[in-house]
């Protein structure tokens, strides 16, 4: 039913009924009253179509009663009272989506690093980055929910690593010593874009760190 007057007649039918259930109704009733029609008229005229039907809005009244069992219009207490659950399931929806954004990565263990090899790639990972200590930031987006950070620090004074993933979270934070190592391990990363800082008591740098991803995690 592509023809630009049917279309307008069914337009100005459903505009006289309230009611989206009963507009569906009706506008059913009225195709299947249209089949016979168009056997004999297959691209009516607007003319032709109030001639045989009548004025849209006289055949909205006689279709409206002869349908059997039409719904019924909803009361204005049901129409609140749907808008306020669609509030609701919007408003949980977007508390939902906000506490996702913004949850912490908790699952966080940092060791002495002795457990994990410094030099090349440890067993079972693959590299994010290898970069060495710099007064500037290095970034990455986070590709899945576990991520390794190996630092040494070669310098004669502590180093301290930060690693920003929020606006609304603090950054984590750890200390690796002059001269020692430290692992840094999150279980539960945020897939989004992560920075890392280095920071000393006097400026200077001297240190590598390592960012891995397990091999499968990603």
């Amino acid at each position: 039913m592509h023809d630009a007057a049917i279309r307008r007649y069914e337009s100005a039918l459903g505009r006289e009924v309230k009611g989206v259930r009963r507009r569906k109704q009706v506008r059913k009733a009225f195709r299947r009253s249209l089949t016979p029609f168009l056997e004999e008229h297959p691209s009516p005229a607007w003319t032709d179509l109030v001639e045989a039907f009548g004025p849209p809005e006289q055949m909205a009244r006689e279709l409206l009663e002869a349908i059997p069992d039409l719904p019924r219009l909803l009361s204005l207490r049901q129409k609140v009272g749907i808008a306020a659950a669609i509030c609701v399931i919007v408003a949980v929806g977007c508390a939902g989506v906000y506490c996702w954004s913004t949850r912490p990565e908790e699952e966080v263990t940092i060791t002495d690093g002795s457990g994990y090899v410094f030099e090349g790639i440890p067993p079972g990972y693959t590299f994010g980055l290898d970069e060495v200590f710099w007064t500037h930031d290095y970034t990455w987006t986070q590709p899945g929910p576990v991520y390794l950070l190996l630092a040494e620090n070669t310098n004669q004074v502590d180093a301290t690593i930060f690693i920003y993933y929020s606006d609304r979270q603090p950054a984590h934070r750890f200390v690796v010593p002059a001269g020692e190592r430290r692992a840094f391990r999150v279980e539960d990363a945020r897939k989004v874009e992560h920075v890392i800082s280095f920071v000393t008591p006097d400026g200077s740098m001297s240190g590598r760190v390592r960012l891995l991803f397990p091999v499968g995690s990603i």
